[in-house]
């Protein structure tokens, strides 16, 4: 039993990879990955169950002893339990990745398998059946299957499994551009590689938006790092500001650094620590709140989207502030919840709030699709119409305040969400945030 727990462990990294495209693709990633998960371990899970009601049968020797045997190996079981799970999580996944570590466990099985039957009374039979004990080496012959899916022309030059994330850096050398992927699927950043290194993305330039509702920006806040390209262009066209970054995963940090140009500078600091746990710790007062944070699947972690975080940045506002968030969602249709959520819950803590989709173009959009949407926040009582939006972003240009290109064609593309629209929203608090049925409600 042993030996063939040990196999089936081994065998997950290989075997994973179809079941998962397989069953996600079909029926979605929610009920998807609760099936696959059952089919991937139910054998290795149930044939190590089946282990310890064995080892208690052989271990009785008077039945008048069966609770206390008993009671032993399960209490050396809950322990084992215990420090595998903490002992995988806090250190493992950081230092071997998953793949590694279900290669590593089922060796583990098989070297107990092993000295189990050595120790046992010889037969020839037994002695004879030892070759089975060569089928895990199998397994070394076999390239474990790649993690990430490149594109034609794509590059892998970095990656790394870390806590949060599987980070991927690729480069397009035809193109001229580097890509910061988590996981298999969601583009974090990209950069041109030609000086000044760019964004590929026009998110990351709406992200200048909250500066024109801020006239005496001194003080930056960014939740969430990326490829550091945003904070690294406020460092570079705001002279005068100083700019704090919160990123939670530090391996984030690293890939920044040692591949998008983000270099330390007098006045960037960079902090390891969730955004919200930093917002409730923090004494600064912030001109500008920049938050851009987006897990694995592409989605904002829910306690950055309820009131209660949304309050707690207000109060780390200085009078004259703003706050720019970068949401992915549809504008409209059922998909739209999400956005009218997140929106709603916004304006009941700041006196205005701005839409800017992420799309400066005149063509046709679809806005039941996802798309990158800047909402921007502010404390003026007065709300802006089109005209004086415009007016404003374009004074900013103009007198050289804002570099960044063709930010006042915003204005053209900002959009309001009527009371109506609103009446099917969600007011998300920490009490009741049903975000990820919101982002179910669409697919990227």
């Amino acid at each position: 039993m042993l030996l063939g727990a040990g196999l089936l462990t081994i065998a997950v990294p290989f075997v994973s990879g179809p079941v998962n495209k397989m069953l996600l693709f079909q029926i979605g990633d929610r009920l998807g990955s609760l099936v696959s998960s059952c089919l991937i371990f139910f054998l290795p899970s149930f044939i190590l169950g089946i282990i310890s009601p064995f080892a208690v049968k052989f271990s009785v020797k008077n039945i008048a002893n069966v609770g206390n045997v008993t009671g032993e190996l399960y209490a050396w079981s809950t322990a084992g339990n215990v420090l595998g799970t903490l002992f995988t999580a806090f250190f493992l996944i950081g230092h071997l990745g998953v793949f590694s570590i279900f290669i590593v466990l089922g060796s583990v099985l098989l070297l107990v398998s092993a000295v189990v039957f050595l120790t046992m009374p010889a037969r020839p039979v037994r002695l004879a059946s030892l070759s089975v004990f060569a089928l895990p080496w199998l397994f070394v012959t076999v390239p474990l299957p790649q993690l990430v899916e490149t594109s034609p022309g794509e590059v892998i030059v970095f990656q790394k499994g870390s806590f949060y994330n599987h980070l991927v850096v690729t480069d397009e050398p035809a193109a001229g551009i580097r890509k910061l992927r988590f996981d298999n699927r969601i583009e974090q950043s990209g950069i041109t590689l030609s000086v000044p290194y760019g964004s590929i993305h026009n998110t990351t330039s709406l992200l200048h938006l909250p500066v024109a509702f801020s006239p005496k920006m001194k003080r930056v806040l960014f939740i969430g790092c990326g490829g550091g390209i945003a904070p690294r262009n406020y460092l570079c066209d705001y002279a005068d500001a100083e700019i704090d970054v919160v990123e939670i995963d530090p391996s984030v940090i690293k890939a920044s650094r040692d591949y998008f140009f983000f270099f330390p500078a007098p006045r960037l600091r960079t902090y390891v620590d969730d955004g919200r746990r930093f917002v409730q710790k923090t004494r600064e007062k912030y001109d500008v709140v920049v938050i851009d944070v987006f897990n694995a699947g592409g989605h904002v972690p829910f306690h950055l989207l309820t009131r209660e975080f949304f309050s707690e940045v207000n109060e780390k506002l200085e009078e004259d502030g703003a706050v720019a968030f970068n949401l992915i969602s549809p504008l409209e249709g059922a998909g739209g919840a999400l956005f009218r959520s997140v929106y709603k819950t916004m304006a009941s803590v700041f006196a205005q709030v701005y839409v800017f989709p992420g799309v400066l173009s005149d063509l046709p959009q679809d806005k039941a699709r996802p798309m990158n949407i800047i909402m921007v926040a502010s404390r003026q009582r007065e709300r802006l119409e089109f005209q004086e939006l415009y007016d404003l972003l374009d004074g900013q240009a103009r007198s050289g305040r804002i570099k960044v290109p063709r930010l006042a064609e915003c204005a053209r593309f900002s959009r309001d969400v009527s009371e109506a629209e609103r009446e099917d929203a969600c007011l998300l608090t920490d009490d009741f945030a049903p975000v990820e049925h919101l982002y179910a409600k669409f697919v990227y």
